[in-house]
C-alpha cells in the first residue's frame, strides 16, 4: 500500500495536478459497470452515480453534483 501512494505522489509531483488516483483502465472499468445495457453511453444520473464511486473525498463527492453533465455520457467524455 506504501508503494502505491509514493508511486502516486511521485507522479503528482512530475505531472502536477492533472495525474488522477486512478488509472485509464480502472475508469473505463467504472463506465462499463455503469452502461448496463452496453449501449456505450450513460444518462446523466448514472454518470453522477458513477463520478461519485470515483469521489475520494466529500468535498469531491458534493462538486460531482454540482457539475454541468450532458444527457449521455461517453466512455471518452466520462474518462
Amino acid at each position: 500500500m506504501n508503494k502505491f501512494l509514493i508511486e502516486k505522489l511521485e507522479l503528482k509531483k512530475e505531472k502536477g495536478l492533472k495525474t488522477g488516483l486512478f488509472a485509464k483502465d480502472e475508469i473505463t472499468n467504472i463506465f462499463k459497470l455503469f452502461d448496463l445495457k452496453r449501449e456505450g453511453y450513460i444518462n446523466k444520473q448514472r454518470t453522477i452515480e458513477a463520478l461519485q464511486v470515483l469521489a475520494s473525498s466529500e468535498f469531491l463527492f458534493n462538486e460531482v453534483q454540482k457539475g454541468e453533465i450532458p444527457d449521455k455520457v461517453d466512455v471518452t467524455k466520462f474518462a
